[in-house]
């Protein structure tokens, strides 16, 4: 989930900038799946990713959704993947 108030930006990060916390291995189909289409169309590639600022680390950001589409960008010997970056926003109180 997107925390209220958070401020949204989009654009290409590395893939070695993005830590990997947690997972569930769920839908290997699905992996599968982003790896055929991340091979046959190298020039597109799938929804972006949904990562945070890493709490512990500057310059690194925290995978908070897309696990299989990282994986599978990996697996394509793709270099950077589209994030969605959430950053803390102010919260204002009614």
């Amino acid at each position: 989930m997107i925390a209220a108030g958070a401020k949204l930006s989009i654009r290409r990060i590395s893939l070695g900038d993005i830590v990997v916390c947690k997972f569930e291995v769920r839908f290997p189909g699905t992996l599968a799946g982003y790896i055929d289409v991340l091979l046959k169309h190298p020039e597109c590639e799938p929804e972006p990713l949904h990562v945070s600022l890493h709490p512990k680390y500057p310059g690194l950001y925290q995978l908070e959704n897309g696990y299989h589409r990282l994986c599978a960008a990996i697996m394509a010997g793709r270099k950077e993947v589209m994030c969605v970056i959430e950053e803390p926003g102010d919260v204002t109180q009614p």
